[in-house]
This record gives C-alpha cells, structure tokens and sequence, in this order.
C-alpha cells in the first residue's frame, strides 16, 4: 500500500508539473493557466530594448590609403582635334573586362565621370588586394569632369570611390540613388571621406 501511494503521489507531482490535474486530463475541467511573468526588457543585446549602433571599421585617415594612386607623368588628354564629334566617350576602366566601371561621357570638353568601381585581383595577381581605375588621370583633368554618377551600388560600381573623389575637385558632386547612397555613406565613412553636402540622393 505504501509502494502504490508512492506511485500515486509520483504521479499526481508530475501532472502538477504538468499544469493539469486528473479531472482536467480526463477533460471534465478546463486547464488552469499558469502564473505568468512579466517581461523586462533586456539592457542591450539582442532584442533589448536599447538601440544597436552600426559600427564603422575606420580603414584611412582620408588620405593614408591613396599612396601613389595620384601620382604619374602629365599626359595629353586623348580628345579628338577641334571641331570633331560633340559628343564623346572615353573608358577609365571596365571596357572589354568585367569589373573596374568607369567611363567619363561628355560633351565637347565638359564630362560626367559613370561609376567608380573597382576590379578584384584573379589568382595570376598574388598580393594584389584591388585593381583600380587610372585615378591619376582623372586628378590631371579634375576641371573637366563636373559631374559623378553612380548607377547602382555593386562593388564593381562604387568600390574605388575612396580613391577617385580624392582625385576630383573638392565641389565635384556625387549622384546616386536613395539606396545606393547608403552604400556609398558606409564605404566613405570608412575612409573618412564622406561629406553630405556633396553626395546628393
């Protein structure tokens, strides 16, 4: 008798763990609802309640990472002669590759400089972390260009900005759409080259 209350009381311990009685099991009684706890939002973390900031990992100064990018011999700006075709085109980068987008468009001796995209190294370039665009060319003939335009935010679009804005004019603006200059922002920020006034939605 007292091995069977044993086994009674085991058993009546694990419906109450269970939050049911015997009446309620057998469905003669609705189930009972626990106790329940408040609860307090956490201080920080996931799904706290204090806002996560968006870390920036500084990569440059805004100068330290251009090196020998602006550096190089004067050249002649390859223009056809006076009085030939207004409108011209004149690849940076990018033409016959894939990667490396950066193409000025103009109209007789004024240019938009499309996209500033960058070219990752393939495996016969060891040590090579970047292929950019011939950013020396562009500082030479920075009061040409009056205009940049970004189509879209692929790193072979916007991936060489930080090396190519240094090269132009301190007024040249940035042109983008709303969420591909958001990318932008997180990449200049990057290299502390990001000015609102400049780059414009």
């Amino acid at each position: 008798q007292a091995k069977s209350m044993h086994a009674h009381l085991r058993l009546g311990a694990s419906r109450r763990r269970c939050g049911t009685t015997r009446a309620q099991q057998d469905g003669d009684v609705a189930p009972m609802e626990g106790p329940t706890r408040k609860k307090t939002p956490a201080s920080g973390g996931r799904g706290g309640s204090r806002p996560r900031r968006a870390r920036v990992f500084t990569k440059s100064d805004g100068i330290q990472h251009l090196g020998s990018s602006q550096r190089a011999k004067k050249r002649p700006f390859p223009a056809p002669p006076t009085g030939g075709p207004p409108l011209r085109v004149l690849p940076i980068g990018g033409l016959g590759e894939i990667g490396m987008n950066c193409m000025l468009v103009g109209f007789y001796d004024r240019y938009v400089l499309v996209d500033a995209g960058l070219m990752f190294p393939d495996h016969e370039e060891l040590g090579v972390q970047k292929v950019l665009p011939d950013t020396s060319f562009l500082a030479q003939w920075r009061d040409k260009i009056e205009a940049v335009i970004i189509t879209h935010g692929h790193e072979d679009h916007i991936g060489a900005l930080p090396w190519v804005v240094p090269a132009l004019d301190p007024n040249t603006p940035i042109y983008a759409s709303t969420f591909t200059m958001q990318l932008i922002q997180k990449r200049m920020k990057e290299f502390n080259l990001w000015n609102h006034n400049r780059f414009c939605k």
